[in-house]
């Protein structure tokens, strides 16, 4: 290939591109938002506005579409930019500093949630009163557990002692940012009721939304009674949206078969909930000859089946994912009222620019990745099949059919799972290897059974016989936990891999889109990112040693893969996400050796003062008593020390103390050469409104960040 010949495959594509830069409009936008999320500080609103201003003012000028179009690009990264700053300032809520250990809590119950049979339940609390908090620093909601159902519902007011705990920063640099998410459901504290619930106002407040809770805790409460357990459980999450009652062992079984994403409401519940309604609705319209020739019964439906899909979000939560899915069903009704097809790339993007602009933060989240990437690859596969497709079903037969729908349900299968597992691995660190065969048993049963049984169960509610809708939608879900936990007991139904790097999932999604989005031989580029997340995958090395953000828990992790942890009784809920990013099973971390003994060749002993143990050619020290510290300074390389220790008074080149963790939470520690490597979670998310800046939100900065205790080491 010659340079000419270069030059007219990059002409062409250019050509291709124009018709198609809608497409991309979601892309530039979500490069934006990740532009945004991504930075250690948080600028101040005026600066994004002053950027989009500055893009805009040229379009005002520019005459030449070719250029317009161009100029347009930038502008999307800069108003994803300004759509992440606008958002954290409007949903903004305090989030508490320091634990509080007994306070009395009043508040309005928003949502009440059952932990399953016999477990208690869950309240979120808004319009609060806390003792020992200004009106300035109480979070707009915190959410509380109860060992006991003390019977309120909805738009109550009520009283109660309670325990209040700062929502989990990120247990490992880099991990899942619980505070992130809590933040943005304006969450500020979490902690659980010891006592004395008491009802200071009884009569709900007025409102739509309170109504819709105090529909779903309704139907949440018939579901209970009508349904047996495990069965319940997994009956709420599909009605209401609330996962909290499904038993730990099928949530598990769910995810190891491949078929968790039938317990996450999503584009799957909703497109199938509103396709119930709008099949039968348009049968019951088609089945009067007089009224199915004169009036457009199939627009008709759609109609019905927007308001169904509409009806269906506010039952289950109206959650960002909910909202998202029931934004893509409408579009795909909305094309049928227009006389398009309902499935094609620029609905997608369309969806995903609109969600993107109303919730930056769902860029984030593992559901938007995941259920836009297999939404995206079955409307490419079957984009490029649909004549043969069409042939096949033409003048088809019983027996081809039901074929046909065999193999429809297998390719959808097949694509949706390679689609989505980058994304499974990425966030989970573990795909189902039986998905094909869980959801080719599964997908059938949710399909006809469990949510024709739901739509029945919601229109009988009224007339008091929803108890024959729950019988039905008891033995589906039954179906499909057997099938569950039948596929997950099949040897190596999962497999675990260590965590990606952030690089390998970007370039992925790079080659992804030029796949997807490019027409000519360019898409060969493709390749070249390809090849660059899997040499990320290959070269990124695991931290080595993990410290948990209270000093609690200290991991190491030998050169063989074995991973040692200080105890097994604290953090558990820390040691089983370091578990997952080294890609175990969870459990399966075994305690430090409390006698001498080797590892690997190196020596490890622990005592009552400290314990002592070589690896990589560092001396490494984690003290236990104070009397250690002195002889420890003199003789390791790195002290970890859950006791304060002074870098002026010790002679150690590395130094992690109770004070580094309690400033910059969880550690991470790579031990090179010539230095260690050290991350800090705090450090790694820097100063932002759902982090340290909280306080100070919205507030000058007057606070001066500590140094850290380190010494010789490279951040």
């Amino acid at each position: 290939m010659d340079f000419a010949d270069l030059k007219n495959i990059l002409a062409t594509e250019l050509s291709e591109q124009k018709k198609q830069l809608f497409l991309w409009s979601p892309v530039f936008l979500a490069i934006g938002i990740g532009i945004y999320f991504s930075l250690s500080v948080e600028p101040p609103l005026i600066i994004g506005s002053f950027i989009v201003i500055i893009f805009v003012l040229p379009l005002l000028f520019m005459r030449e579409e070719g250029k317009r179009t161009i100029a347009i690009l930038p502008l999307l990264v800069v108003i994803g930019f300004l759509a992440g700053q606008v958002r954290t300032h409007l949903i903004h809520t305090p989030i508490i500093q320091k634990e509080i250990r007994v306070t009395t809590v009043i508040g309005t119950v928003d949502a009440v949630e059952s932990m399953g049979d016999g477990a208690g339940t869950r309240l979120t609390l808004s319009h609060l009163e806390i003792e020992d908090l200004e009106p300035d620093q109480t979070p707009v909601k915190i959410r509380l557990r109860l060992r006991k159902d003390p019977g309120v519902i909805v738009g109550q007011r009520i009283s109660a002692m309670a325990r209040l705990n700062i929502p989990s920063a990120p247990v490992i640099p880099g991990g899942f940012d619980f505070q992130r998410y809590l933040y943005f459901q304006q969450i500020g504290a979490v902690g659980f009721i010891f006592k004395n619930v008491e009802i200071v106002e009884d009569t709900a407040r007025s409102g739509l939304l309170r109504s819709i809770e105090k529909l779903r805790a309704g139907i949440a409460e018939e579901a209970e009674e009508h349904m047996k357990y495990p069965q319940a459980g997994v009956g709420m999450a599909l009605m209401t949206g609330r996962k909290t009652a499904i038993e730990s062992g099928d949530a598990d079984a769910m995810r190891a078969s491949g078929l968790a994403h039938l317990l996450a409401i999503s584009g799957l519940h909703i497109g199938l909930f509103s396709g119930v309604l709008f099949f039968f609705a348009r049968f019951f319209m088609s089945a009067i000859p007089g009224f199915a020739l004169k009036q457009p019964v199939k627009k008709y439906a759609a109609i019905i089946g927007i308001m169904g899909a509409f009806a269906y979000m506010l039952i289950a939560g109206s959650t960002i994912p909910t909202q998202r899915a029931f934004l893509m069903t409408s579009i795909v009704f909305i094309a049928i009222l227009f006389d398009r097809s309902p499935m094609s790339l620029r609905l997608v993007a369309f969806a995903a620019f609109m969600v993107l602009l109303i919730f930056p933060e769902s860029l984030l989240s593992a559901s938007f990745h995941m259920s836009f990437a297999a939404v995206v690859a079955l409307i490419v596969f079957y984009g490029s099949i649909r004549r043969t497709w069409s042939k096949l079903y033409s003048h088809a037969g019983t027996l081809r059919r039901a074929g046909l729908y065999f193999a429809g349900v297998c390719m959808t299968t097949l694509v949706a799972s390679a689609a989505t597992a980058p994304f499974a691995l990425f966030h989970f660190q573990q795909m189902a290897v039986y998905s094909l065969l869980g959801n080719v048993l599964a997908a059938p049963v949710m399909a006809f059974i469990v949510m024709p049984a739901i739509v029945l169960t919601f229109v009988l509610l009224p007339l008091k016989l929803d108890f024959i809708g729950f019988y039905v939608l008891e033995r589906g879900v039954g179906i499909i936990l057997d099938i569950a936990h039948w596929v997950t007991d099949l040897p190596h139904a999962v497999l675990l891999l260590p965590s990606w790097p952030s690089i390998s999932l970007l370039s992925f999604v790079f080659a992804a889109l030029i796949i997807f989005l490019f027409k000519t031989h360019i898409r060969v580029v493709s390749l070249l990112f390809l090849a660059l997340s899997g040499y990320n995958i290959i070269v990124y090395k695991q931290p080595d040693i993990l410290i948990s953000s209270n000093f609690k828990l200290v991991g190491l992790r030998t050169e063989e893969g074995q991973f040692l942890v200080s105890t097994r009784s604290a953090e558990r809920f820390a040691r089983g996400n370091w578990e997952r990013r080294f890609g175990m099973e969870e459990g399966t971390a075994e305690r430090w050796p409390r006698e001498y003994t080797e590892i690997n060749g190196s020596p490890f002993a622990c005592d009552e003062q400290a314990c002592r143990m070589t690896f990589k050619s560092y001396a490494i020290t984690h003290i236990k008593e104070p009397t250690a510290i002195d002889a420890e300074c003199d003789s390791a390389d790195i002290i970890l020390s859950p006791i304060p220790i002074s870098s002026k008074d010790c002679a150690a080149s590395t130094i992690i103390d109770i004070y580094d963790t309690r400033r910059r939470g969880a550690h991470a520690l790579w031990l090179t050469q010539p230095a260690p490597i050290i991350q800090a979670s705090e450090d790694f998310r820097g100063s932002r409104p759902w982090s340290k800046l909280n306080q100070d939100f919205l507030k000058p900065r007057t606070d001066e960040t500590t140094a850290p205790n380190y010494k010789n080491a490279s951040n």
